[in-house]
């Protein structure tokens, strides 16, 4: 069961090239001792990285799922993971991307 439940939105932009993103970070189970990070690229209007060659049987990493398959689960260490998402889609995206968070709550229309 998924518990303490966050929903972001994000933006990463790249020199000209954009990729929105769907970030939702939750409790598994009633313990706060594991905490993960589902996220969902739905939009991209992209110049890199490139789609990535990978060979039967290998184990993808985050940014090879991310980016090949539009979706990715990580398990967030510590308890900032706003810092955290920002680091981690700046390893796979570039660290000169700029990454906009938002939580879905703090959005207005």
């Amino acid at each position: 069961m998924r518990t303490n439940i966050k929903i972001y939105y994000i933006k990463l932009i790249k020199k000209q090239s954009i990729v929105i993103l769907i970030c939702i970070t939750y409790d598994l189970g009633y313990s706060t001792k594991y905490r993960f990070c589902d996220f969902y690229q739905y939009r991209v209007n992209i110049d890199f990285p490139p789609v990535f060659s990978i060979p039967p049987g290998k184990n993808l990493t985050f940014c090879e799922q991310l980016i090949t398959f539009n979706e990715a689960t990580e398990k967030v260490p510590g308890n900032n993971e706003i810092e955290w998402i920002e680091k981690l889609l700046k390893q796979c995206y570039g660290v000169d991307s700029k990454v906009l968070i938002k939580s879905i709550e703090d959005i207005k229309e």
